[in-house]
């Protein structure tokens, strides 16, 4: 085990593998907000990308995956240009940091607002 972790390929395709869970985590969490859909699995996939931040924080905005795969003698650890183009890839914190806000502001208005009811309609609770 100990020597798949220090194999730069295994660690760009773990590193994929995370990226699009958080990634997916993002739409996710947004897509429920925006649809009143909120669920346990909202709360799970909102908690993982609130982690995933609070370790890009500490580490000065870049990606511990990416460092470490670096030092491993990658050329470039970052997995975003294996699958973005220029423009994404350069601007992906940014965009997500846009989208996770985006989350928190639609996640607290579903909660602290009540649902407005279509007239004719039941009201589903």
């Amino acid at each position: 085990m100990l020597g798949l972790l220090r194999s730069i390929r295994f660690m760009k395709v773990f590193h994929s593998l995370v990226s699009f869970i958080l990634v997916g985590s993002v739409f996710y969490t947004l897509y429920t907000a925006l649809a009143d859909r909120i669920s346990p699995l909202t709360w799970l996939a909102f908690s993982l990308t609130s982690v995933e931040i609070g370790i890009l924080i500490l580490s000065g905005w870049k990606c511990p995956l990416t460092s470490y795969t670096e030092s491993l003698g990658a050329k470039e650890g970052s997995v975003t240009r294996l699958f973005l183009p220029e423009f994404l890839a350069k601007n992906l914190f940014l965009i997500f940091r846009i989208l996770y806000l985006l989350s928190i502001l639609l996640l607290v208005a579903r909660i602290c607002l009540p649902s407005p009811s279509i007239p004719g309609l039941p009201d589903v609770q």
